[in-house]
């Protein structure tokens, strides 16, 4: 077998030969953090950063907690309980924000998610296993999400340049929570 297919599919009776550029959503798990390998101090990092992903995901009202027991059993007979799963990551602190990230670790105390060097923060985020959903395929499902093509990138480039304007950048805070609900009238 050539070294440029790695991976083989079935697709009914035939057998589907992929080649390896096709399979690069493995590639990023490469930069996950394995929770099991991490010492005390980190996993205390990693703990805040779940604990805060938590806190966004209920102060944008994207989930809540189960009342009770009733609804719990509900829930999990409905067919509509998905799971879900960590996604834990290192964000490197580039070398001239490091003394502010400091002054900021020192600011937070035990609630940091910024290491001790100064040089990275753990970040959380949980992901739902979207094959699961169960109304995938449905055409009632909205999966496209809005996000700056190519060619607008391109020509807001262009813009600024001929204007003349400096760019800066800029991150929404968990901005994929702060859009208008569209599942709302159907339990997850």
């Amino acid at each position: 077998a050539s070294d440029v297919y790695k991976r083989q599919l079935q697709v009914g009776d035939e057998p589907v030969r992929l080649p390896a550029q096709l399979w690069l959503a493995e590639k990023p798990r490469a930069c996950e953090v394995g929770e099991r390998r991490l010492g005390p101090k980190d996993r205390e990092l990693f703990e805040e950063a779940k604990a805060r992903e938590l806190a966004q995901f209920l102060h944008q009202e994207a989930m809540r907690k189960v009342r009770d027991a009733s609804e719990r059993a509900q829930a999990l007979s409905s067919g509509r309980v998905m799971n879900s799963r960590w996604v834990l990551t290192w964000k490197t602190i580039p070398p001239e924000e490091r003394e502010q990230a400091l002054r900021k670790r020192r600011e937070e105390g035990a609630q940091t998610t910024i290491s001790p060097a100064g040089d990275r923060k753990a970040k959380a985020r949980l992901v739902i296993i979207g094959f699961q959903h169960p109304d995938i395929g449905s055409a009632k499902l909205k999966t496209a999400s809005p996000v700056l093509g190519q060619s607008t990138r391109q020509l807001m480039l262009a813009h600024a340049a001929w204007r003349g304007w400096k760019l800066e950048s800029c991150d929404a805070s968990s901005a994929f929570l702060q859009s208008e609900p569209t599942e709302e009238e159907n339990e997850l």
